[in-house]
């Protein structure tokens, strides 16, 4: 059944191209170079520390992104006319980038080259945990079930594409960022922190939309299977003009 459903993710609609994206991340971030740079960074000059955190943070997005945003993808593939796809998928990227590039340049200049170790580790760990299990993060994940109503042609039809970009970023950031700063900021293991916090992420955006409440994430308590959602999304309510 998994082999199947991850022949179908392969090649149905743009499921090639997330994979073959989503494979460079990781080859990316799998290279002996960026790994070593990686470690050595929290001992490096600061400058030199900022511009290695940045580099790893754009490959962590390209490696984990295409598998989270699998269901925009496929909402723009199948709404648009075939010559209007792939320009209404690169507005959408452009502007899904923006809000994790903001906060990849402002974990760059604000903690890349310090480790979470110790006594910050723990905080970070307990910061992230009350995190995952707050009702607005409920309310970011329910929100990312929803897709605007989009305009069919021209300018308007890209203007509208880069504006749910942008939405859907934003809401990946509130969801996502804290556990990728965290990670950034290890001392060692950071390609199995990745991989890990990749997959939770993944499985969980695709689960159900729960009522927002203090409670611990719906990912321990999913209601059905869900593998195939990640090859055919659930069809979200349309957001009313």
């Amino acid at each position: 059944m998994i082999r199947r459903v991850a022949w179908q993710l392969a090649w149905r609609g743009p499921g090639r191209w997330l994979l073959l994206t989503s494979f460079m991340g990781w080859t990316w971030l799998a290279l002996p170079a960026l790994q070593a740079s990686s470690a050595m960074s929290h001992h490096q000059h600061y400058g030199h520390a900022q511009h290695l955190g940045l580099t790893a943070w754009m490959a962590m997005l390209l490696a984990m992104g295409p598998l989270v945003i699998r269901s925009e993808i496929a909402f723009l593939w199948r709404t648009n006319l075939p010559r209007q796809r792939w320009p209404a998928i690169i507005a959408f990227l452009v502007s899904y980038i923006l809000p994790w590039l903001a906060l990849g340049l402002a974990w760059a200049w604000l903690l890349s080259g310090i480790p979470w170790a110790g006594p910050a580790l723990l905080l970070g760990l307990l910061s992230l945990a009350l995190w995952h299990c707050s009702p607005l993060r409920q309310r970011c994940l329910n929100r990312c079930h929803s897709l605007p109503r989009l305009r069919a042609f021209g300018r308007g039809m890209l203007s509208d594409v880069a504006r749910f970009g942008l939405r859907t970023g934003a809401l990946c950031c509130a969801i996502c960022g804290p556990g990728m700063v965290l990670v950034m900021g290890l001392p060692d293991h950071h390609l199995v922190a990745m991989f890990a916090l990749t997959m939770i992420a993944t499985v969980e955006r695709y689960l159900p939309a729960r009522r927002p409440a203090w409670r611990p994430p719906s990912l321990f308590f999913p209601r059905e299977p869900h593998w195939r959602s990640l090859v055919v999304p659930p069809a979200p309510p349309v957001e009313t003009a």
